[in-house]
């Protein structure tokens, strides 16, 4: 790699980055109180109930929260624990993590209002049409054992750590007392003694937990994104000659097996838009990818039955390409479009922008330098209880 093209790149990792930042501040800044609004023994209460009306709300309370496909997991679990329905805790997997307030605000920032809104409304429907068609082809026959249910919920507990997340970890302080750090998959604090504490605390606790979730993820979006801008010729996509069909299956092949939440996956649609592909393509990537992967779906099979993972993988590929072709139909041809984006990512940059990109840099880098630290310090400590 030339110095030249190692500047641009780096140019163009930095350009994702201010197009990026404001929304994902001002979403993290909502994100962290709806973590405290929504707390998880709410939710529980209002999923517990069977029939449609809980998949429905399943699928509103999922909307906004800032859940990636893994860190769900454990909060599925427990909402299953507590007795929602097969139907309303698939609901839940598929809304939460295909869109939240951050990636929304993201979405609006630099995809623009169309595809934003298009993105939302197919989270809806496809997380509504996957719950209720589970409840009517699969209804419950039986209550699961107890200690099958625990097994379960340990199990998605640890797969939740897969994207980058951690789950509750105890560490060795440096009086060598053991300090048991929160999980970040969490939805919120729960019970009275949450309630006890003060608001503002509270409140930047979420806010730290949501960024040391998020850095990582966010990271290999920019730097996607970046590597898309750099080597990925303007003429490659549209030389292919590819039908807008064969370029969403294409989207949604590469999406399914994919490691990444819709936060990250944003500026990596916008670079692929930027460079040809369709808003529809890039709306199929931005459903199917944040809603699947290998390692949460063959947990969410391992608990909700082959059957329900069947019409969870079918009914998010075929909603999400049918929204696409919908898009195609409505937004303007790809060339204007793609106009309409380089517009957007460009006419912000003010000194507020470039402050936030700051600001969320430093972020960034701090969550991922103390995830470093503790790796090593648990690997040293490891190797010195060996060695005693």
């Amino acid at each position: 790699m030339t110095s030249e093209t190692l500047s641009q790149l780096t140019l163009n990792i930095w350009q994702a980055l201010l197009d990026s930042s404001t929304w994902l501040l001002f979403g993290f800044a909502i994100a962290a109180a709806l973590k405290i609004i929504l707390p998880s023994s709410l939710i529980e209460k209002q999923l517990s109930k069977p029939g449609w009306t809980s998949v429905i709300k399943a699928s509103a309370f999922g909307l906004p929260l800032p859940l990636c496909s893994c860190s769900v997991v454990p909060v599925g679990a427990a909402l299953r624990r507590g007795g929602a329905s097969r139907g309303a805790t698939a609901s839940f997997f598929v809304s939460t993590p295909e869109i939240g307030v951050d990636s929304f605000l993201l979405s609006f920032g630099i995809l623009g209002k169309t595809i934003t809104l298009m993105r939302v409304l197919a989270a809806a429907l496809s997380a509504v049409t996957v719950g209720l068609v589970i409840d009517y082809l699969l209804p419950e026959t039986s209550n699961e054992p107890d200690s099958e249910v625990t097994g379960k919920s340990e199990q998605m507990q640890r797969q939740s750590t897969k994207c980058g997340c951690h789950a509750n970890r105890t560490e060795t302080n440096e009086n060598n007392k053991k300090v048991e750090e929160p999980s970040c998959c969490r939805t919120a604090t729960n019970g009275k003694n949450g309630r006890r504490k003060m608001l503002f605390p509270l409140y930047l606790n979420e806010l730290k937990m949501l960024l040391d979730d998020l850095a990582l993820p966010l990271t290999i979006g920019f730097i996607g994104a970046g590597l898309i801008s750099t080597f990925v010729p303007d003429t490659l996509i549209p030389s292919l000659n590819l039908s807008e069909f064969s370029y969403m299956l294409v989207m949604l092949v590469v999406g399914i097996p994919m490691y990444v939440c819709s936060v990250s996956s944003t500026p990596i649609a916008a670079a692929m838009i930027a460079k040809g592909v369709s808003p529809g393509a890039a709306l199929v990537f931005l459903l199917a990818g944040p809603a699947t992967n290998l390692g949460t779906v063959t947990i969410i099979g391992g608990y909700l039955g082959r059957g329900a993972l069947a019409v969870y993988i079918l009914g998010i590929s075929l909603i999400s390409l049918a929204c696409g072709f919908f898009l195609n139909i409505i937004l303007p041809t790809t060339v204007q479009f793609q106009h309409t984006v380089a517009h957007l990512h460009h006419k912000q940059d003010s000194l507020i922008t470039v402050l936030s990109a700051l600001l969320l840099a430093s972020a960034i880098a701090y969550c991922l330098g103390a995830r470093i630290t503790h790796m090593f310090n648990r690997k040293v400590n490891g190797v010195s209880s060996h060695g005693k």
